[in-house]
C-alpha cells in the first residue's frame, strides 16, 4: 500500500522510501520506518497529525479509531466512553447523551420495552407498578384514568359492573 502524502507524527519528515504503510485521520504515533497505531478506545485523534490522542467527554463513545466523539444514542447509556453504549432496560430510558439509564417515574413505563428514549403514561383502567413490565388491570371495584401506579378503589356506593379495567366507576 502506498500513501498519497508523507505524514510524520513528531519523527523527522518521512520520504516516499520510508512510506511502508499509511496513517489515516483515525491513527496517531506514526513511525516512519513502523506502523501506525489506531487511536485507542475512549480517545479522539481528529486528524492524523495528531501525537496526542484526546479525552472522549463523558455522554459520547470513542471506540478504537474514533476521528471524533459519538453522542450516546437515545435508548442507550454510555457509562464511560471507552465502552460500547449498553442498552436501557425495560422502564428506564435515556433520551440520548446519557451516561446512564433513568428509572420511569411513578406511573409511566416502556410499554415493557428495552432501549426506550422516553416513558408513556400507564394506560386507562389499568396499573403500572414499579419496575413491572407489564400494565396491569384494574380489579374489580377499583379504576384508574391512566398514569397511575396503583389503581384507585371505587367510592362508597359506586362499582365497576364486575368488570376489571376500567376507567371510571358507576352508581350501584
Amino acid at each position: 500500500q502506498t500513501c498519497a502524502l508523507p505524514i510524520s507524527f513528531g519523527a523527522p519528515p518521512c520520504t516516499s522510501d520510508d512510506l511502508h504503510s499509511c496513517c489515516f485521520a483515525t491513527d496517531f504515533e506514526r513511525v516512519c520506518t513502523s506502523f501506525c497505531k489506531r487511536c485507542p478506545a475512549g480517545y479522539t485523534c481528529p486528524n492524523n497529525a495528531t501525537i496526542t490522542p484526546f479525552p472522549c467527554a463523558y455522554g459520547n463513545h470513542c471506540p478504537i479509531g474514533s476521528a471524533s466523539p459519538l453522542p450516546c444514542p437515545s435508548g442507550l447509556s454510555c457509562p464511560t466512553p471507552s465502552q460500547e453504549p449498553q442498552p436501557c432496560l425495560a422502564n428506564t430510558f435515556s433520551a440520548g447523551g446519557a451516561t446512564q439509564c433513568l428509572p420511569c417515574q411513578v406511573g409511566y413505563w416502556t410499554v415493557g420495552q428495552v432501549n426506550q428514549s422516553a416513558c408513556t403514561p400507564c394506560p386507562v383502567g389499568k396499573q403500572c407498578p414499579l419496575r413491572s413490565v407489564e400494565a396491569l388491570e384494574c380489579p374489580v371495584g377499583k379504576f384508574s384514568l391512566g398514569g397511575q401506579q396503583e389503581c384507585s378503589e371505587c367510592e362508597p356506593g359506586t362499582w365497576t359492573n364486575s368488570k376489571t379495567g376500567q376507567s371510571v366507576c358507576s352508581g350501584c
